[in-house]
């Protein structure tokens, strides 16, 4: 059993990984790891799952996730491994299972390593064992506290490991990976230092000396210090063309093995998918850019140079399938590419992304059949890679970029050869790209996907479960791929069996998780990028029933005082979570929240604004499409066609804009139709009786007008039934209301006053 925190928290058991399920029950592990064979108290425990805000049954549950932790270990061999002890828990591990623990005993036993070589070797080895930020996606202030140590340790035995390699004489190889340090760690005296002297000895002095410029006014302006007397120094020797900072070590460099006469060209892709499923649409439009034997100059009319590299840019939301597409069209595409084809995962969205520099390195490597050393600068490896590829044709392929600037210098310049992008976002910024939309699946892909996935004909015989299956993940690929490993893990489980559990959206994401593949995180991932306001509105958005929704709802939504919602709504879209569904009359785009988006949002709901913290939004749209809904019944009476009085507004839309929307009024009723129906209800279920009366009061003439007056009174029954529930609260002695048929001619006649009263006590409840 291995326990992994330098990174996101794992369990590892033989080739296994464990699931941990829940980041309450994560971060009591992780506080088990950290004080591994010592005893950590229940109240530790408690802070650290919880912080300062302590339920009342915090301690019962810590034993409940102590004991489910035992059951998990004991299932795969090692029930002793948490010892109760007085107060406490402890962990049993020794030094060979917790990766913190190796890292701490490499980086000191390389410290203590006279031999520049060996300690190069020691420090490297330790820092293989990183997979990311430590204790990542677990947000604890004493976890946050154990994670920054780490971090420091990680930073200085980085920072020992290239001093020591500069004694060494590399300072050419390493003077890239200091520029990307610095600029990650600029207030890092040593790290600057270190960069002077790669780029003194690499022959660039002026840039040595800005480095130290630019150091020392970061320092005066943001600290009001001056750089310390160690940095100075360096600053001085570089001045002074001091021999010390030299190599301590002649370097030896190994003459660089010959390459094999044999030598083909690079096959770098991943393997092919072997349950690759629909996408035939996309297919051809990549197949239609990049096969060569197709005329690309003139069937696309988007006026494309012939001169100019092919590149098609995949595009879609997390989970959509992006890169399974991307290496099942390569491979297809292989033999119109006798150079070979490389690729290379930058991993845009996570904590420590690929640079262009480091991939240019690998692909250099890849290309070069002559061992040559590679240049350190970025320009300088774009150059040399343009080089390598000048009179060959070979298909690139990038993997999970997030903008522009990474993808740019990975770009040839020779026709020949040909780029395939996957990403979150478009890329309108890369010239002459063709964008290809990866969305979901359609319904009859999925299903057949699940069958593929799940194999041997086993769910044969349960299409409608399987059905729901793909229903509930959204038709996304990434969430049916999970559900058909959970499927084929549990040879006991029907297709219903799983249905039923994805039915619940308050466990819906944590059945979609298996290994590795986790839908939750891949969403976070988009949501964390966002700025605040963006995920506010999104996190909002789920107190609307519906998922299809008009733009101006985002206004009301984030209140007063909030951004523009344009520009919101745009971030979003960017983003890919939320989708653009069209036009819509008077004006203005319908978007769609994805279900397993919206089941996300709603547990960020239920955590960031807890309690009723919804509630005034709710107010607020609702009270908007109440001012649209009577804007609209005025424009009808101007045209002579029902008396309408005029309601009150909790919010109310700019004028010009309600007055857009709703130049119409019957398309508009048309168009909002189902909106303002689920409105009704959604007021009555909140206890908004006032509100959703006089919503459904202002529709009486589009309804007299449009039509749909038995749906009408189905809805306005919800409203009734809401003020009986209050009414019987009060214990008021009235006759019992009627939701009959002339309720929405009449408008509740003759009962005014109690209607108000009992619809003011459903408002408070």
């Amino acid at each position: 059993m291995e326990f992994r925190i330098l990174g996101p928290i794992e369990v590892v058991c033989g080739a296994r990984r464990l699931e941990i399920a829940g980041v309450r029950q994560q971060a009591a592990l992780a506080t088990l790891v950290l004080a591994a064979n010592r005893v950590v108290t229940v109240e530790r425990l408690l802070e650290a799952i919880y912080g300062q805000d302590l339920p009342p049954t915090g301690r019962s549950q810590v034993q409940i996730g102590i004991s489910s932790l035992r059951r998990l270990f004991a299932a795969h061999g090692h029930p002793d491994l948490i010892d109760t002890r007085s107060g406490g828990y402890s962990l049993r591990a020794d030094e060979a299972q917790c990766d913190a623990v190796r890292f701490e005993r490499l980086a000191a036993d390389a410290r203590g390593t006279a031999d520049d070589e060996q300690a190069v070797a020691k420090y490297r080895e330790a820092l293989r064992l990183w997979r990311g930020p430590a204790l990542s996606g677990i947000d604890r202030h004493p976890l946050r506290d154990a994670a920054g140590r780490l971090e420091e340790l990680r930073i200085s035995a980085v920072e020992e490991r290239l001093a020591r390699e500069l004694d060494l004489g590399r300072h050419g190889e390493v003077v890239g990976e200091l520029a990307e340090l610095v600029a990650e760690h600029p207030l890092r005296e040593r790290l600057q230092g270190h960069l002077m002297r790669a780029l003194h000895n690499c022959g660039r002095t002026a840039e040595a000396l800005q480095v130290y410029s630019r150091a020392r006014h970061m320092l005066i302006e943001e600290l009001g210090l001056e750089p310390g007397a160690d940095l100075q120094q360096v600053h001085r020797a570089v001045l002074q063309a001091d021999p010390t900072l030299a190599p301590t070590l002649a370097p030896v460099r190994p003459e660089p093995a010959a390459r094999p006469s044999a030598w083909r060209p690079p096959r770098l892709l991943p393997s092919d998918i072997a349950d690759f499923t629909g996408r035939r649409e996309q297919l051809a439009e990549i197949r239609r850019h990049l096969d060569h034997t197709h005329d690309r100059s003139g069937d696309t009319g988007r006026g494309r140079c012939d001169t100019a590299v092919p590149v098609v840019v995949l595009a879609g939301p997390a989970g959509a399938g992006k890169s399974a597409l991307a290496v099942h069209a390569s491979h297809a595409l292989c033999d119109q590419f006798p150079g070979g084809q490389l690729y290379v995962d930058l991993h845009g969205g996570s904590a420590r992304p690929v640079g262009p520099a480091e991939a240019l390195e690998r692909f250099i490597r890849a290309l070069d059949a002559t061992g040559a050393p590679i240049p350190p600068g970025l320009d300088e490896r774009a150059e040399a890679y343009r080089d390598l590829l000048a009179d060959r044709e070979v298909l690139i392929v990038i993997d999970d970029a997030v903008d522009e600037s990474q993808v740019a210098p990975l770009v040839p310049g020779n026709p020949a050869s040909a780029v395939v992008v996957t990403s979150p976002n478009r890329l309108t910024g890369l010239p002459g790209a063709v964008h290809v939309e990866v969305g979901a699946l359609a319904a009859e892909q999925s299903v057949r996907l699940l069958h593929r996935i799940v194999g041997g004909g086993r769910l044969a015989a349960q299409g409608p479960a399987a059905a729901r299956v793909a229903e509930y993940c959204g038709h996304l690929p990434l969430a049916l791929r999970i559900a058909g490993a959970r499927l084929s893990a549990r040879p006991d489980w029907s297709a219903g069996r799983l249905a039923d559990r994805l039915a619940d959206q308050d466990r819906r994401l944590d059945e979609l998780r298996h290994g590795d593949l986790d839908v939750r995180k891949r969403i976070s991932r988009d949501y964390r990028s966002a700025q605040a306001p963006a995920r506010s509105l999104l996190r909002r958005l789920t107190v609307l029933e519906r998922p299809v929704f008009p733009g101006w709802v985002a206004a009301p939504l984030l209140g007063p005082g909030g951004r523009d919602a344009d520009d919101v709504l745009d971030e979003l879209v960017h983003s890919r979570l939320i989708e653009v569904v069209g036009a819509r009359p008077g004006g203005g785009c319908e978007y769609r929240l994805p279900e397993l988006t919206r089941v996300f949002a709603r547990e960020r709901l239920a955590e960031e604004e807890p309690g009723s913290g919804s509630r005034p939004a709710l107010r607020r749209v609702l009270g908007a499409l109440l001012h649209l809904a009577d804007r609209a019944g005025v424009q009808l009476a101007e045209c002579g066609r029902v008396p309408v009085p005029r309601a009150q507004f909790d919010w109310a839309l700019p004028e010009e804009l309600a007055g857009q929307l709703v130049a119409d009024p019957l398309a508009w009723f048309d168009a909002e139709h189902g909106t303002l129906l689920a409105a009704v209800r959604q007021a009555a279920d909140a206890g908004l009786g006032r509100l959703g009366r006089s919503l459904a009061d202002a529709c009486v003439p589009l309804v007299q007008a449009g039509g749909g007056s038995e749906e009408w009174r189905a809805a306005t029954g919800a409203v009734l039934e809401s003020a009986r529930r209050a009414q019987n609260l009060l214990s008021l002695t009235a006759e019992p209301f009627e939701a009959g048929p002339a309720y929405i001619v009449q408008r509740y006649h003759g009962r005014g006053e109690l209607v108000e009263a009992a619809a003011a006590v459903a408002d408070s409840i």
